[in-house]
């Protein structure tokens, strides 16, 4: 068996654009190349457009706003606690597999404004109106604010984030 080639670091930068789609345009469909990338960093709404339109040979603003819309894809929590685009199905398939990822940045991070918390009846509370209907962040924080007066409610907030699998409304 020959030996492997080793890249230079030339051959590895254009081996990476590449397998990020971004050596040329292609000819995918914005599903398709969300899925090649395991998603597109999305913490401001602009850039997974920008993203797909500098990947895609024919892309539309209207292809990925009709995905968000009709939640074929979705925009949440999920890699490096930052805001990602994903298609639906990567997210229910990933998210689960992160989630040990999530509460280990929980702790670390709001471990000091959840202390002596039951961080399952944090969860628990917020499910429960997010079930009820959708909720904005500052909707989510007054309902926090006033169930734990005595807390953070940014906090809190933040710590549900990252407790739960939740996801922008477009």
């Amino acid at each position: 068996m020959p030996d492997p080639e080793v890249l230079d670091n030339r051959a590895l930068g254009r081996a990476t654009l590449a397998r990020q789609l971004l050596l040329r345009r292609h000819a995918m469909t914005a599903t398709e190349a969300m899925e090649h990338l395991v998603g597109l960093q999305g913490q401001l709404a602009n850039p997974p457009y920008l993203g797909l339109w500098s990947r895609l040979s024919t892309f539309a603003i209207t292809d990925l706003t009709e995905l968000l819309t009709s939640r074929k894809a979705v925009r949440g929590g999920l890699m490096r606690g930052t805001l990602h685009v994903v298609t639906a199905r990567d997210f229910l398939r990933l998210r689960p597999v992160l989630q040990p990822v999530h509460d280990r940045a929980q702790r670390g991070f709001f471990r000091r404004d959840t202390e002596g918390m039951d961080l399952g009846e944090l969860a628990a509370f917020c499910a429960s109106v997010l079930d009820e209907r959708y909720s904005t962040n500052v909707e989510l924080r007054k309902a926090l604010a006033a169930k734990w007066p005595e807390r953070n409610a940014t906090s809190l907030l933040h710590s549900v984030q990252y407790l739960l699998p939740t996801v922008y409304v477009p």
